[in-house]
């Protein structure tokens, strides 16, 4: 019995250090698959985004466009005033339907209290004032209350991008050819001094009870007490 276990010693040490030298290489294998995937793409949150907005420093700068019913505008005219802004384009296919029908009920929520919805097209080679009139009254817009602008694809670009701080890419008329056109799902909300108080999804419920909620606040807020929270916000600043 003695000979038979030592006979077979040399054969019993070769299978454990092939079952070893298995358990290595694949331990090996696995440690190489883990290092060699990449490492996942870190999303650096945007603070116009977040839910503690800081409003800007500064009003933004006024710009001019034309309003659907061929009237020139100049943002100058919304100071003092509450105002959403918005970026679409009539032919949009994606979310421009629910980003108007978010503006459609925050006007209707808003009835008979003085708040301006102002929605830029990001199309205005295709959009023209005629088009913008019967986009807008399939919305059932206020015209003295929701305007729609449009105007020189260059200067679309520039509001969008340099004074709102969002996406936009002015395109081309379909039929002129294939295009991409970019363009936010937020609103814009900027408060009687101009200031830019905050960003909201257009397509988030919760996003959009909290624009309520800020507008509510800012149309009870006094102008002294405004007027005080911006000389504070910019000396601290």
């Amino acid at each position: 019995m003695t000979m038979n276990k030592q006979s077979r010693s040399p054969f019993f040490f070769l299978q454990l250090g092939l079952w070893l030298l298995v358990l290595v290489t694949m331990g090996s294998l696995y440690t190489w698959r883990i290092l060699a995937q990449p490492e996942p793409i870190q999303f650096k949150e945007d603070p116009r985004y977040a839910l503690e907005f800081s409003p800007t420093v500064e009003p933004i700068q006024n710009f001019q466009l034309i309003e659907r019913s061929g009237e020139a505008f100049d943002s100058a005219t919304m100071d003092g005033k509450l105002w959403v802004v918005s970026f679409f384009y009539t032919s949009c296919t994606g979310p421009c339907a629910t980003l108007n029908r978010s503006i459609e009920q925050l006007q209707n929520a808003f009835q008979g209290e003085e708040i301006t919805f102002v929605s830029i097209s990001v199309d205005p080679s295709l959009d023209t004032p005629e088009r913008l009139q019967t986009y807008a009254d399939h919305f059932n817009a206020d015209p003295k209350r929701w305007l729609f602008l449009t105007g020189e694809p260059d200067n679309v670009q520039q509001i969008g991008q340099e004074i709102f701080k969002v996406a936009t890419g002015a395109g081309m008329a379909p039929e002129q050819g294939d295009h991409e056109i970019t363009h936010s799902d937020r609103l814009i909300l900027i408060d009687q001094e101009g200031m830019v108080q905050g960003y909201f999804s257009a397509l988030s419920d919760s996003e959009l009870e909290m624009l309520k909620r800020k507008v509510r606040k800012l149309s009870a807020q006094p102008e002294l007490e405004r007027v005080s929270q911006k000389t504070s916000q910019t000396s601290t600043r």
